[in-house]
This record gives structure tokens, sequence and C-alpha cells, in this order.
């Protein structure tokens, strides 16, 4: 894998690999196996769609382990949007500094649901995508792939008043500068302005009709 530093420790479940940087981090790997299984079966039982793709799940502690993967990287505990490269092989990349060491599975599990509903939505819309080594490419447009990545995760979290919140933020705030908002509640109560409903034929359907072309 071009991405992934060969001194990391693998672990392989099904088609999942968890790649960690040290012993430290496998100490708590069980955690990692059990929470992303359970978010992959709950994204893909919601979008009612499968795939035998290898997912790569990379945890890191610092800056400089994230920057052996990604050299741009800007900050230990940056998500990045994952990877789905023209070889069938995706690669989602978390930093273990993103979730709290008090064993907060709930949130680690909403993220976890978050970053894979980016990687069903290039399987939906038929596109790549390229985050790393310099190189930053979405042809998904950033508001409908965060907006809908978190209608998700917050909507399978049985996060209700999440969901209703932001969509009165995207009220609130929709005629404001662009700088000055939070961009992720910002989107999230924009795509659900778009939606009739949450369910997966609308958001399947609003992907369709919302990607851009991308020419690879």
């Amino acid at each position: 894998m071009e991405f992934i530093p060969r001194n990391y420790f693998v672990k392989k479940y099904h088609n999942f690999y968890l790649h960690c940087h040290n012993c430290e981090t496998v100490k708590n790997i069980e955690i990692y196996q059990s929470s992303f299984e359970l978010a992959y079966s709950n994204v893909s039982d919601f979008f009612k769609i499968s795939f035998d793709r290898e997912i790569h799940l990379c945890i890191y502690r610092t800056l400089l382990q994230g920057q052996e993967m990604i050299p741009n990287l800007k900050s230990p505990s940056q998500l990045l949007v994952p990877l789905v490269t023209e070889k069938d092989v995706i690669i989602s990349f978390f930093s273990i500094e993103a979730f709290p060491e008090n064993n907060n599975i709930s949130r680690l599990l909403r993220h976890l649901m978050h970053e894979l509903t980016h990687i069903w939505i290039s399987i939906i819309t038929e596109t790549f995508r390229f985050v790393g080594k310099g190189r930053k490419y979405n042809p998904i447009p950033e508001w409908i792939d965060e907006g809908i990545s978190e209608i998700v995760s917050l909507y399978l979290s049985n996060r209700n008043s999440t969901l209703s919140n932001c969509s009165n933020y995207y009220k609130n705030h929709k005629d404001e500068d662009f700088s000055q908002i939070n961009f992720y509640k910002f989107s999230t109560g924009k795509v659900l302005q778009e939606l009739e409903h949450i369910d997966k034929d609308n958001i399947i359907e609003f992907l369709k009709t919302n990607k851009l072309v991308a020419h690879l």
C-alpha cells in the first residue's frame, strides 16, 4: 500500500485492515475492531449496498506519525476524507487523538459512520477521490459530501435533536459570510432543506442529481 508505512502493526478482519503505529495503540485494537464492524454494518444496512473492497483504517497518535502517510497533514486530530483509488482499494485515515481516551465509544462509532458514509458516497456516485501525498481531489461538492455524511451518522446515532439544530443553524445563517459559519452545521442543515426526509432512496437520488462530472 502506497500510503501505509511498512512498520505499522496490521490486523485483518474479513476485508477490514487495522493499521496501528505502535503497541501502545494496539492495546485498544479490540475497541476499534468492534466499533468499526458495527459502524460498517450500520451504514451498509442503511444504504442496502455492500461491497467487498478492502478498507484500511490507519490509527496514529502524533502529527509526525500522520505525516508519514500524509505529508500535508496540518493537525494530529485531523480526520481526512477516505481515499478511493482506481485500484479498487479504499483507505480511511483517522487520528486516535480525535477520540477521547475515556472509552467514549458512542463518539468513536459516530465518527466511524461519518467517514464510512464518505465511502458509500463514492460508490453511489461512481467517483474516485484522492487525499494525501500532496494531492486532494474530490468530485463531489464538499457541502454535499460532508452534509450527507453528518446526516447519516447523526441519524444512525439517534441524534435527532442535533439534526434539528443543524437545520435551524442553516436557516439562521444562510445569508451570512461563508467564512464566518460552522461549515459542518451549515452543510448538514443545507442538505436537510433539500431532502424531503432521511432515507436511502432520497439520499441516493440527491447524490446522483448533484454530483459533478469527474474527468480522471
